[in-house]
């Protein structure tokens, strides 16, 4: 079109150029022989292709991301940090799941299992007629399970469990499961520590779980000093007027002997550790005569 129809033109603007290519495209482009049909362009289009083209679509093509998921054992799969019902039949499955910015489509096959609304990370989204209350023959196999693994964590984990799934239902599956992760990382103590707050506090979300078990981590017990001992004496024994006895004691004591070796430097005196014998002779000094 550049090399052809606008060649060696100036049109000012827009609008110009359109009303120009409309003239020379119903003059001169559409009443040309095409090369290859050997047909005027306009006629072969009227008389072949015209009749094979269909309407357009009534709505915009869809434009939306695709995944496999697999069902987890509360009844959900996870997309985009939040969580849609899929029918209890396919539990522990492989389905596909298509996701815009306003539907979920959930698919076994190619035959559609569910379609929910987009809700915001973090939620639950309704199960259509139901409750995450009913459960059935393969939930409650995990949930024993579940609560088997938290009984051989200890008792307060245990009780912790029931009353999450007495809270939230199957939805309290993914909780316990990610409470019982924190096994790898913290001691059995302090896991129990903080089952034992949030049961209190009836917190019964993972991240409170966490949150605690990290606050029971940072506590350090202080340490106990030993009070008794053969090696410590009583306080009894110890007395201030002794402290300064033995203070001037030991300064008389330093006061004799610096004026005893004062006396000694003056008059010459010197004791026999403080005499030097003369060297022997040929060893060193002045070399002895034989």
């Amino acid at each position: 079109m550049k090399d052809n129809a606008l060649k060696g033109r100036r049109l000012d603007g827009l609008a110009a150029k359109n009303e120009f290519l409309r003239k020379w495209n119903r003059t001169i482009a559409r009443l040309r022989i095409h090369g290859t049909t050997r047909k005027q362009v306009w006629t072969h289009f009227i008389e072949t292709e015209q009749k094979a083209l269909q309407p357009l679509a009534a709505e915009s093509f869809p434009f939306f991301q695709s995944g496999m998921r697999v069902m987890h054992i509360d009844g959900n799969v996870e997309v985009a940090g939040s969580f849609y019902p899929v029918p209890l039949n396919l539990l522990s499955e492989s389905v596909r799941v298509r996701w815009d910015r306003n539907m979920v489509r959930v698919y076994s096959g190619d035959t559609i299992a569910a379609v929910h609304r987009r809700i915001a990370p973090g939620l639950f989204a309704p199960r259509p007629g139901g409750s995450p209350f009913e459960t059935t023959s393969t939930q409650k196999a995990a949930e024993a399970s579940l609560l088997g693994r938290c009984a051989r964590v200890g008792d307060p984990l245990l009780e912790w469990a029931r009353g999450a799934i007495a809270e939230r239902g199957v939805r309290a599956y993914r909780v316990i499961q990610g409470v019982l992760g924190l096994t790898r990382t913290y001691t059995r103590e302090q896991l129990l520590c903080a089952a034992e707050q949030a049961l209190t506090h009836s917190l019964f979300r993972s991240r409170d779980m966490k949150r605690l078990t990290e606050n029971a981590a940072a506590k350090r017990a202080a340490p106990v000093l030993t009070q008794e001992h053969e090696s410590i004496r009583s306080m009894d024994q110890y007395r201030l007027e002794d402290f300064f006895e033995q203070r001037t004691t030991t300064r008389f004591t330093a006061s004799a002997s610096q004026a005893v070796w004062d006396g000694r430097s003056a008059t010459g005196e010197s004791t026999a550790s403080d005499e030097c014998e003369s060297p022997a002779p040929g060893i060193s000094g002045t070399p002895g005569r034989g």
